[in-house]
């Protein structure tokens, strides 16, 4: 599923401060007379909630309003940049139906608007990826991609 709606760039991300992401499997469970139970995925999509807070000035949140009604119409997906196990990337994501945007509270001229995304698929590390970073010390790692960088960036490589 891809989507051409995308999040307002010019209205401010999710605030992160308690964020938590929970992820939903679609696990079937069987338990058995006698023996373990046997569980099984009952499809390879993951999806996942994330309550999210926005704070928005007044003409940032008189544009949520509106992109939220006319471009969303409440329940479809969208594309928005959040942060995640990989860090800050976009994703495909819809507000939850019984968690819809709420009402935003007024302090100092700032709306906090509360609400619950869904997100399908949340981007993470490839199978390959995941085995590299197994096998080697992420840090060192990470740290070397940095480096690599820079020295590229730079151009004093020669």
């Amino acid at each position: 599923m891809a989507t051409t709606i995308n999040y307002p760039t010019n209205l401010p991300p999710p605030v992160t401060t308690g964020y938590e992401i929970d992820d939903m499997p679609s696990i079937a469970r069987d338990d058995m007379d006698s023996g373990r139970a046997r569980q099984r995925l009952r499809n390879t999509a993951l999806v996942s909630e994330m309550p999210i807070q926005f704070q928005f000035k007044q003409w940032q949140y008189m544009v949520f309003e509106a992109w939220l009604r006319w471009k969303v119409g409440y329940t479809a997906w969208f594309n928005i940049t959040i942060e995640g196990g990989v860090g800050l990337v976009s994703h495909e994501a819809r507000f939850k139906a019984d968690d819809l945007p709420k009402a935003p509270r007024q302090k100092g001229g700032w709306y906090f608007v509360t609400g619950k995304l869904e997100v399908i698929e949340r981007p993470m590390l490839s199978s390959s990826d995941l085995d590299l970073l197994i096998a080697e010390d992420g840090d060192a790692l990470l740290a070397s991609l940095a480096a690599l960088h820079t020295l590229m960036s730079t151009g004093t490589y020669w």
